[in-house]
């Protein structure tokens, strides 16, 4: 490191530029209120600080005495919550495409030795980008939090060099980076030492990892941008060699739209970026018992056979970590283990709110007791509990936070009890006893507040107060709900449950959602929410002939679907697969789909698309995408379906694709999963076709600047290339250019 790039960093970590001050070897500089003086000396090409005798390199200094890491490891340690039975998972990993262009996922025995593995391997002059994906409450936060804890500790032992920074997104639609890093620093690990670009200089260095958590598909999807623009300034920002933890549902590769792959290829295709994949596998049975024995359960064996005997060995209770860890507390205090078992089994795909029945009956029945009489009596009932529960709930989802102040969890008891209609001897118990629930606890902020036990939970109660508006058909009180943002698939999932448990007609809660959304513009979450949940609603259930007009339909809305007798009227679809999908007596009337994927199996009959062509069709069987009207249109009679417009079917001739430009579009996909390719990882995606890719049509694809050379780095000799124009360039013109690959030169020239 030379004197200039010092005084680089340097100038980030002082107060204002004023407060840095380089001159004849002395520095001083003015942190936080802190006056620091030290003498710069050059040996061998490299800088070092002597400061009061104390000889460090300019990196260690700047990283221990300035930037304070070893402090920000303490900090972890205090602040980040220790996973006292923690189980190690298994998983699959998905590795970086130059060392895998074949793509091969593998099996992992421990998701957390991957993932430090990956971290630990730095490429020079490469970010990288590292995805841990799983659905809700499968381990992401805990894998992150315990690899946090777990390198602060080696940090202080100086067996490594870098820190992982956990950053909760709150899974929740974002603008500002800056405001959700540094808020984890200060908020939740009381450290008020850096600034956001602090942050990036110690990113750039290597020695702070970024570990973002609740990066959802909400943010790969929603129309604004915000989120990519923001993920991509970051990349910008820490610039080469720095690596970056995602956790989401999955990765942003995986999404098959190039609309939504284009948009975060072209906000960080000019850095060197790599992407790599850890999946987190479910736990089996030998998770289940680990952590049973983890926490001296006898039993332990015994609770698994039973539940695994009357559910399947996959099933939610016995698979997912954080229902493990409650049904393993609700089995260890219940009398009669067969009670729990045979409700949860009643229950079938209702088996969650079976599961909370039996927490809140405990709670309602031996817990909430009024002993200020003289026989103690339940302060309140099993339903009331719900109530309760879902005000908080109803509360968080408004203010868009997973905490809440303990003054305002007591305004919210203090209200539900008057809703109630409970007395005051009652309602100050329930103020007092609300912030020792079972379901809840106090928050890990370390700001006084409280949250729900699991995010899980959060997500049932905001379904039940959903549930309960619709019961007295408070269509406004439904508005206001729905209008915050995408509901998740939890929360959808409890409302459709929820109608079901009530009987309500079907018909009159389609009534009720369309009255809801009528009067809403096109981009309000109103109509999405509400197509949601009555498509879920629908699936699967025989009724009479519905029509569902103007809706908008969410992210793989019919993905794995069962949908009959539905009249579809100028809705909106945002991208889906048909995987698994049963369309039966269906018509989609002036409907807009931005993708369909197919992927088999599918069972499509009896139904029509009248004027109603997707924008395009990704076949997943051949890895081609379909522009042009005639191919769409040949694709989807080929499933089953009927297509016709005003006029009736319109003859066209059909687009034959050729062979130069299916192979541009298998070549380029290499590049959403690294922005910088070598031709060996084309070569071996390319096949039997890769020679004569290489020697008729790179030459071309250079020649117009399509793709250009970089240097390449690494062993041996071969070329590397990079993007030479914008990926929604490049969209397009492989939608305009109709197959013809003279055309699709000159329109990317055009773009250029």
């Amino acid at each position: 490191m030379d004197f200039q790039s010092v005084r680089n960093i340097l100038i980030h970590f002082a107060d204002s530029p004023a407060d840095l001050l380089i001159k004849q070897g002395k520095v001083l500089i003015q942190v936080r209120e802190e006056l620091i003086e030290a003498t710069l000396v050059e040996k061998e090409g490299n800088v070092y600080v002597d400061e009061n005798g104390a000889v460090l390199s300019a990196e260690k200094w700047i990283v221990n005495r300035i930037a304070k890491l070893p402090v920000l490891a303490d900090r972890i340690i205090s602040h980040v919550p220790l996973e006292k039975h923690f189980v190690r998972v298994d998983g699959k990993f998905l590795d970086d495409i130059s060392v895998s262009p074949e793509e091969t996922v593998v099996d992992v025995g421990s998701v957390e030795d991957s993932v430090l593995k990956t971290l630990n391997s730095r490429l020079a002059g490469v970010t990288k980008i590292l995805y841990i994906t799983s659905e809700a409450g499968e381990g992401k936060t805990t894998i992150i939090e315990h690899i946090s804890r777990k390198q602060a500790e080696s940090f202080k032992k100086n067996e490594t060099d870098w820190l992982l920074l956990p950053v909760s997104l709150g899974g929740r639609p974002f603008i500002r980076f800056d405001d959700v890093v540094i808020g984890a620093l200060t908020n939740k690990l009381r450290f008020p030492f850096l600034y956001y670009d602090s942050v990036i200089e110690l990113a750039k260095l290597g020695v702070l990892v970024l570990a973002l958590d609740g990066f959802e598909e909400m943010f790969i999807e929603t129309s604004s941008g915000d989120a990519i623009s923001a993920l991509g300034t970051l990349v910008q920002n820490i610039g080469p060699s720095a690596r970056l933890v995602v956790a989401a549902r999955r990765a942003y590769f995986e999404f098959k739209s190039l609309k939504t792959q284009s948009q975060l290829f072209d906000a960080i295709s000019k850095e060197d970026v790599s992407f790599s994949r850890i999946s987190i596998n479910r736990w089996g049975k030998n998770q289940f018992l680990d952590y049973g024995k983890k926490r001296n359960i006898d039993n332990i064996e015994s609770i698994y056979d039973n539940f695994s005997s009357a559910l399947k060995s996959d099933h939610p209770l016995l698979s997912r970590a954080v229902l493990v860890k409650r049904l393993v507390d609700v089995a260890e205090q219940a009398d009669n283990i067969n009670d729990l078992t045979s409700k949860i089994v009643s229950g079938g795909e209702d088996y969650f709110k079976e599961f909370v029945d039996f927490i809140l009956e405990r709670e309602a029945n031996e817990k909430w007791l009024n002993k200020r009489g003289e026989l103690a009596s339940p302060l309140l009932s099993k339903d009331e509990h719900y109530s309760l529960l879902a005000f908080i709930a109803e509360e968080m989802w408004r203010s868009s936070t997973n905490t809440l102040p303990t003054s305002v969890i007591d305004m919210i008891g203090e209200l539900a009890c008057e809703a109630m209609n409970k007395d005051v001897v009652i309602s100050r118990q329930v103020v007092e006893r609300i912030k020792d629930h079972a379901l809840v606890r106090p928050s890990t902020s370390g700001r006084g507040e409280v949250e729900f036990d699991h995010e899980e939970f959060k997500w049932f109660f905001l379904g039940m107060r959903i549930i309960s508006y619709i019961n007295d058909a408070k269509i406004e009180d439904i508005k206001v709900l729905l209008r915050v943002a995408p509901l998740p698939d939890l929360t959808i999932n409890a409302v459709v449950l929820g109608i079901k448990r009530c009987k309500l007609m079907i018909e009159e809660i389609v009534k009720l959602f369309a009255n809801a959304s009528a009067t809403e513009g096109p981009s309000s979450f109103v109509k999405q929410n509400c197509g949601a949940i009555i498509l879920k609603l629908a699936d699967g259930l025989s009724h009479k002939e519905i029509t569902l007009d103007g809706m908008v339909f969410p992210y793989e809305a019919l993905a794995g679907k069962n949908i009959s007798k539905v009249i579809f009227k100028r809705c909106y679809f945002q991208p889906t697969s048909l995987l698994n999908v049963k369309l039966s007596d269906c018509q989609f009337i002036e409907c807009k789909f931005d993708v369909l994927e197919i992927d088999k199996p599918i069972s499509i009959s009896k139904t029509t698309f009248m004027k109603s062509l997707p924008a395009s069709i990704i076949d997943n069987e051949t890895d081609n995408t379909l522009f042009e009207p005639f191919n769409i249109r040949q694709a989807l009679e080929k499933l089953g379906v009927y297509v016709k417009d005003e006029k009736g079917r319109t003859e066209e001739t059909p687009i034959i694709e050729e062979h130069e430009m299916l192979l541009v579009k298998r070549a380029i996909r290499a590049f959403y999963r690294s922005t910088q390719v070598n031709e060996d990882v084309i070569k071996i995606r390319l096949g039997s076709d890769c020679n004569y890719f290489m020697t008729n049509i790179i030459p071309q694809l250079t020649k117009h600047k399509i793709l250009f050379e970089v240097p390449y780095r690494g062993g041996g000799h071969q070329r590397r290339f990079s993007m030479g124009i914008k990926m929604t360039a490049f969209e397009e013109a492989c939608v305009h250019s109709k197959g013809s690959f003279d055309k699709f030169i000159d329109l990317c020239e055009q773009l250029l």
